[in-house]
């Protein structure tokens, strides 16, 4: 199902979910998808969103300035201001994703992770398995807020080469 709307920038179909919430991923739910403008290729089965795109399935909200669908592959690729709710709470933003059509995995370019108790993971890039593993290269984690003086950076943080969070096992691993 798609409802194309342009009139309205904050169309949310879902509330933001609880972080108590745990709700996992149905892959059966519809994916409901808004934009400003929209264009469907059938003979590619590609979608082509533009402008306040939102993509929803289930819990899973993803946001982007441009988005494409391929219906056969099953992959989306999202661009400009991205953001990725979890039903864990959890807020990623990116300059760039590539995921499957779940919104569980795939590959984020210029990631930030913001959890419900504003700690927050930043890295070059990272690679998302299973809906509950993200690999993150260059990264840094911080449990602080950040600071309100000018330098825009929390108090304290740790800074790895590589940093691998597993929600299901609820640990983190950091390398050099």
């Amino acid at each position: 199902f798609f409802y194309c709307s342009g009139a309205h920038r904050d169309l949310h179909l879902f509330p933001t979910p609880r972080s108590s919430d745990l709700i996992k991923s149905d892959k059966k739910a519809p994916v409901l998808m808004t934009a400003d403008q929209m264009q469907f290729d059938r003979e590619r089965g590609v979608v082509t969103a533009k402008g306040h795109v939102e993509i929803s399935q289930g819990p899973r909200v993803l946001k982007a300035d441009n988005v494409t669908y391929n219906q056969k592959t099953g992959v989306v690729t999202a661009s400009g201001n991205v953001s990725l709710t979890e039903p864990t709470g959890e807020v990623i933003f990116a300059k760039s994703v590539k995921l499957t059509k779940e919104l569980r995995e795939g590959v984020i370019d210029n990631i930030r992770v913001l959890f419900p108790d504003d700690s927050r993971f930043a890295a070059n890039g990272a690679v998302r398995t299973g809906g509950n593993r993200t690999d993150m290269r260059k990264a840094v984690y911080s449990p602080c807020k950040v600071c309100s003086d000018k330098s825009g950076t929390p108090l304290w943080q740790i800074k790895a080469r590589r940093i691998v969070h597993d929600q299901v096992k609820k640990n983190i691993e950091y390398t050099d």
